[in-house]
């Protein structure tokens, strides 16, 4: 969908993924260059592949998406190509963390395999 920007995470193992989507993610937990998410479902699922801890999913409107980006809550990361791979800097994550509550936000627990 053009109107809407799909962010995925992969929770490194011990963070309490499912409440982050709930709550928001605590700066103190992320510091510095803060946590990082993709538009690229894929490349989030090769680091759940790793962390074993599920998935975490947030949707915004393509106008909010562009404000945090231009605003700067949300930069881009140039290790990956352009549009695909962001950080949110610990100290906007209170800001990200308000406009996370204006879109979808889903937590995918990761799989068991018996």
């Amino acid at each position: 969908m053009e109107n809407e920007v799909i962010l995925w995470k992969a929770p490194q193992l011990g963070r309490r993924a499912e409440q982050e989507i709930v709550d928001g993610f605590d700066p103190q937990q992320y510091p510095g260059n803060g946590p990082y998410f993709t538009t690229v479902k894929a490349i989030a699922e090769g680091f759940a592949s790793i962390y074993g801890n599920g998935l975490q999913e947030i949707h915004f409107s393509r106008m909010v998406f562009d404000n945090l980006v231009a605003r700067g809550v949300i930069v881009a990361d140039t290790f990956y190509d352009p549009n695909e791979s962001y950080c949110v800097p610990a100290a906007r994550l209170t800001e990200f963390n308000e406009a996370m509550k204006q879109g979808r936000c889903f937590y995918e627990k990761p799989l068991v395999v018996i």
